[in-house]
């Protein structure tokens, strides 16, 4: 599991802006929404910034007057694709929002978050330090200029000076084509050794803290037993321990300190799981501050200050709203955090005496956006991550025939863009429904469900109250939907959401963390998702739930499952598995019965950029479309079998979700591209909160 949070300014073009009905400046009958969303369509399709750039300046020339939502929207998107071309010019743009659209209030919000614009006469100084593809962590060592980076290209650990931006590395992964990796980095005190989460084969994908010398050819120290997923935190300042936090088989989070020398685990505090935010250690390593859900399935988080031995624990930030992210002042009297409070997202700070808080929380910088904070450098700085995210929801036709794409894709959602994933065409095509990230939660990667129209555009928002979440699957009368998501014991679990009441009932809870990939037959009574293995080389396989009497039935195993999907006449299921014992990249696509009989291979292949990833069924049951996750390509074999075929491509970036329309000439889709992780620097916030 890649730990994601979301963290993404977007901006919301609406149907009713002005000007959405006349023609544009240059006579045409073209609106200025639909020439946005041509320029946007095109940048996602083709990547070329360029022209891009160029498309943005027209339409900020030619509807600067007419239609402003929609040119101050156009020059947001200019500046970040100009921030993508590491171009200074995304700079001027920003500052063109803030001096010619003044009165738009979301585009400015957006154009003062990524400025680090407080205001006339503000001192606070943003600074971009680098960024990076990928899920990024970032810990800053003692000594308050050097930090630990993980280097989501190589999945080694990056040590970064932030003084004068020097670069080395610590080789902590030693084999890169099983796909091992290393999380959570942190550096010793004395700056001679790195504890990190390690997941790769050896833990069967569990999380195991090792400890690594910083020169090279020494091997790594494992400490402790892998666990389902494991945070490093810090070092305590003899160098004895490191401070974790770990989530267990169950539905528990532990705070902990793991001692360096034997491997045991001291634990402090034992939360639920979907309650804890994050941890931070303070600098003299007497106390640890770290954010809580105030309540179970309500947004609202306070933050909290636990002595390192836990002999007392205060709760130091009160209040309505969302108290995330504490990280410590370099002298430990205060915390610094991200709020709502406001109502928007600001950083905030409280002074804190021998553990509690020692007055009131005070607001250093509104209108930071959705941030994550890191902490502060010994000149002062508070660094911070930001997310861009790229996951959107497309359509493109389908030549049935020939088995061909044609055209351009079409994106179907334009709110809150780039947050939204996982679409599924409803039973009579008319609608779709999609998750989309708009909740700003550190802990919860917990999306709202979308009902869109397809022919108005008109949505209807279903609030979740389950982790992450699949492909949503229709019922076959269209009135409700299942939905598989983790539950507050951190087992996957079968949910149906009423689309009338917006009721969210849990069904079926499966007793484990499985994969929630999953598929729904024809007549809506069974869900096929997957099941752990008890063997001893792990990984999961399919089983079939009942929804009536929550039966479960295994098929037999056939490696670790990868994607499935159900025919439309409810008598097969095709599904990908990997053998990951005897040949770790063989993936193999079958076809069973929908019992789970039957079981034969459609087509293997030994090349993991060739493995499908994502099924759909055509819509007489004759073909089995796929994507290839390494190139974002659309395939089709034939369900009996034979040689796949390329249909076109859909994206440069990773695809899945797709559906295939009832009359197989059209493909419904998510494209996720991993999210640009930006890391920046506050400068002058002190002294800005003085004045």
């Amino acid at each position: 599991m890649r730990s994601t949070v979301t963290l993404i300014v977007s901006l919301i073009v609406v149907a009713g802006l002005s000007g959405a009905a006349q023609k544009g400046a240059t006579g045409t009958n073209e609106s200025p929404e639909s020439a946005l969303k041509a320029a946007t369509n095109r940048e996602l399709a083709t990547g070329d910034l360029a022209s891009a750039i160029q498309q943005y300046r027209q339409i900020v020339t030619r509807y600067r007057a007419a239609s402003p939502p929609v040119a101050a929207h156009a020059l947001i998107q200019m500046a970040a694709s100009y921030e993508k071309l590491g171009s200074s010019e995304a700079k001027k743009a920003y500052e063109e929002v803030l001096r010619d659209f003044s009165t738009q209030s979301e585009a400015v919000a957006t154009a003062r978050a990524r400025l680090g614009h407080v205001g006339p006469g503000g001192g606070v100084v943003a600074r971009q330090l680098w960024k990076t593809i990928g899920n990024t962590e970032v810990a800053i060592a003692s000594d308050g200029r050097t930090a630990a980076v993980v280097d989501s290209a190589s999945q080694e650990i990056q040590i970064r000076d932030l003084v004068d931006g020097q670069l080395s590395q610590v080789k902590v992964t030693t084999d890169a084509t099983t796909g091992e990796y290393a999380e959570w980095p942190a550096l010793s005190p004395d700056l001679k050794q790195v504890a990190y989460a390690f997941a790769g084969p050896e833990t069967k994908w569990a999380y195991q803290v090792r400890v690594s010398a910083m020169q090279g050819g020494v091997r790594a120290k494992p400490l402790g037993t892998p666990s389902p997923y494991t945070y490093v935190r810090g070092w305590s300042a003899d160098g004895k321990s490191v401070l974790v936090n770990i989530l267990d088989d169950g539905s528990s989070a532990h705070i902990g300190w793991l001692s360096t020398s034997d491997g045991s685990l001291k634990t402090l505090k034992s939360v639920n799981w979907q309650g804890l935010g994050l941890v931070a250690l303070s600098p003299d390593g007497r106390f640890i501050a770290y954010d809580m859900l105030v309540e179970a399935g309500k947004p609202e988080r306070e933050i909290r200050v636990l002595a390192s031995d836990a002999s007392a624990e205060y709760v130091v930030v009160r209040g309505s709203g969302i108290n995330q992210g504490p990280v410590w002042s370099r002298d430990g009297a205060r915390l610094a955090f991200t709020s709502n409070r406001s109502g928007s997202f600001g950083i905030w700070s409280v002074p804190i005496r021998n553990g509690r808080e020692d007055g009131a929380p005070t607001q250093l910088k509104a209108d930071i956006g959705d941030v994550g904070l890191v902490g502060f450098t010994a000149m002062g700085s508070l660094l911070y991550e930001q997310k861009i995210g790229t996951r959107d929801i497309f359509a493109m036709d389908i030549e049935p025939q020939g088995g061909v794409l044609r055209g351009t894709p079409t994106r179907l959602a334009d709110t809150y863009i780039g947050l939204n994933l996982n679409p599924s065409l409803s039973p009579d095509g008319k609608s779709v429904a999609y998750l989309s990230q708009r909740t700003q939660m550190f802990a919860g990667n917990i999306s709202n469900l979308v009902i869109r129209s397809l022919e108005s555009g008109a949505e209807r928002v279903i609030p979740t109250i389950f982790r992450g979440g699949g492909k949503p699957m229709w019922l076959p009368d269209g009135q409700a939907i299942i939905e598989l998501g983790r539950n507050a014991q951190n087992h996957t679990t079968i949910y149906k959401v009423d689309l009338k009441s917006g009721e969210i009932v849990s069904l079926i809870d499966t007793g484990t963390s499985a994969p929630q990939t999953a598929a729904i037959s024809r007549d809506g009574r069974t869900v096929y998702a997957g099941a752990r293995n008890n063997s001893a080389s792990g990984g999961n396989h399919v089983a079939g739930y009942d929804l009536t009497s929550g039966r479960r039935t295994d098929f037999p195993h056939f490696g670790s499952l990868r994607s499935l999907a159900a025919s439309p006449d409810g008598h097969s299921i095709a599904f990908v598995a990997n053998d990951t014992v005897t040949r770790p990249y063989r993936a193999e696509l079958f076809v069973a019965d929908a019992d789970g009989g039957n079981i034969r291979t459609v087509f293997t292949t030994d090349k993991m950029d060739e493995t499908a990833f994502d099924l759909a069924w055509s819509a007489d049951g004759r073909f089995i479309y796929f994507v290839k996750r390494a190139s974002g390509s659309l395939w089709r074999v034939a369900a009996a079998g034979g040689s796949p075929a390329l249909v076109g491509e859909l994206s440069k970036a990773v695809v899945g979700s797709i559906n295939v329309s009832a009359d197989s000439r059209r493909i419904i889709y998510g494209v996720g591209a991993q999210p640009t992780v930006e890391v920046w620097a506050l400068d002058n916030l002190e002294s800005n909160s003085r004045k």
